[in-house]
């Protein structure tokens, strides 16, 4: 029986060159253009997401929890999105692929699917404590 070869480290680089050469995406972005713009989009929906959860201050809970003297929260980010909490990950998790890797867009759906069921549900406990109709999803933000 004959032991196995180790291949030399400067082979594993060579050969996801050749794959991109060869039409195969690479595994992680190398272009700086777009690492730059995936960091910008992660920090804009960042940022959204950081703003949204302070902005709710003491309204903000483990999703559909009984608070007391809850308060509906119209204003700031909630004036043109329902749901910028999630909303901001979603872009952010998109950021993410677009500066390290499309395989992050596995997770954008996955996770995404959890958001707007998550959102739905929400919407439907606060129609019940708020005795509200929310306006469907299709129709303009209020200004």
């Amino acid at each position: 029986m004959r032991p196995l070869r180790r291949r030399p480290r400067g082979d594993r680089s060579r050969r996801s060159s050749t794959d991109a050469a060869q039409g195969q995406a690479p595994a992680v972005t190398t272009d700086p253009w777009l690492r730059g713009i995936g960091l910008a989009v992660f920090v804009l929906g960042l940022a959204l997401a950081v703003w949204a959860r302070i902005y709710l201050g003491r309204n903000w809970g483990i999703p559909m929890s009984e608070k007391v003297d809850l308060e509906l929260v119209t204003t700031g980010p909630y004036r043109t999105a329902r749901h910028p909490i999630y909303s901001g990950i979603v872009l952010a998790m998109v950021g993410t692929a677009i500066a390290v890797s499309v395989y992050w867009l596995i997770a954008v759906v996955l996770l995404g699917g959890y958001f707007i069921y998550s959102a739905f549900m929400e919407e439907r406990h606060v129609t019940q404590v708020f005795r509200i109709r929310f306006p469907p999803i299709s129709s303009p933000p209020r200004c």
